[in-house]
C-alpha cells in the first residue's frame, strides 16, 4: 500500500507499506495504568494501532445502516460494523475497483475500536456519548485545548445551527485531522473544513480518550 498522504493535510504521513492490521489479543501491548474503574489506559502503541487500522480501510464506501444498498455510488455494497469484513473488502476490490462492504460513521468507529482493542462498542453515536458522559466523564478531553487531544481519541460532533447533538463521530488522527466515514467514502478531513458536509457546519461536541482494552460500552 502506498504511504497515506492524508490529502496533503500533514507533513509527516504514516507509511502503511506492508502493514497488515492485527486485532486484539495479538499483538499484546504493555498495559498502561488503570483508572478508578479498573479500566486500562491505552498506551501510545495502541493509539497508533487505532490510527493505522482506521487509515488502512480508507476509500471504502459510506453506507447508512437503515438504507442498506440504496446509496447510488455503492449499490452492491453491504453495511457492516465488522472490521474483518472491511479489511477483506479493502484487500479484494472487484474488477472495477468497487468494494463489497462499507459503514456509516458510527459503525466505522465501532469496527476499528472493537478490532483494535478487543472491546464491544455500541455502533450508535448517541449511545457512545451517553456512556462516556454518565459513566466515564473523566475520559473527556478539554474542548478548548486541542493540544491535549491525542491520536486515537474519539471525536463527537453536533450541528450548532439546528441544535442537533451526536450527529457525527470520528477518530482523531492528530494535528486537527479526523478519520471518518462521511459523504461517500471513508476519508480524512480537517476539523475546521466542513466543505464535505452538505447539511451545514458541524462543531466538536466532545472528545474522549479510547476506552480501556477490557471496557464494554454496551
Amino acid at each position: 500500500m502506498d504511504p497515506v498522504t492524508l490529502n496533503n493535510y500533514t507533513d509527516s504521513p504514516l507509511d502503511l507499506s506492508g502493514y497488515t492490521p492485527s486485532g486484539y489479543p495479538a499483538p499484546r501491548y504493555p498495559q498502561g495504568p488503570q483508572d478508578q474503574f479498573g479500566q486500562t489506559w491505552v498506551t501510545n502503541a495502541v493509539r497508533m494501532e487505532i490510527v493505522k487500522n482506521a487509515l488502512y480501510v480508507l476509500g471504502l464506501p459510506y453506507l447508512y445502516a437503515p438504507r442498506i444498498g440504496e446509496t447510488y455510488w455503492a449499490p452492491d455494497a453491504t453495511y457492516t460494523a465488522d472490521y474483518r469484513l472491511l479489511m477483506q473488502a479493502k484487500k479484494n476490490p472487484d474488477a472495477e475497483g468497487r468494494y463489497a462492504y462499507g459503514s456509516d460513521c458510527s459503525s466505522f468507529v465501532k469496527a476499528v475500536i472493537d478490532f483494535t482493542l478487543g472491546v464491544s462498542m455500541s455502533d450508535h453515536v448517541q449511545t457512545v456519548n451517553n456512556w462516556y458522559q454518565q459513566l466515564h466523564p473523566e475520559y473527556a478531553r478539554p474542548l478548548d485545548d486541542m493540544s491535549k487531544w491525542e491520536p486515537g481519541d474519539i471525536v463527537i460532533f453536533h450541528e450548532p445551527a439546528t441544535g442537533r447533538r451526536d450527529v457525527h463521530i470520528a477518530i482523531y488522527y492528530g494535528t486537527g485531522i479526523v478519520i471518518n466515514s462521511v459523504g461517500r467514502f471513508f476519508r480524512v478531513n480537517r476539523i475546521d473544513d466542513w466543505s464535505f458536509r452538505e447539511r451545514g457546519q458541524l462543531a466538536v461536541q466532545a472528545v474522549y480518550r479510547p476506552p480501556g482494552r477490557y471496557a464494554d460500552l454496551d
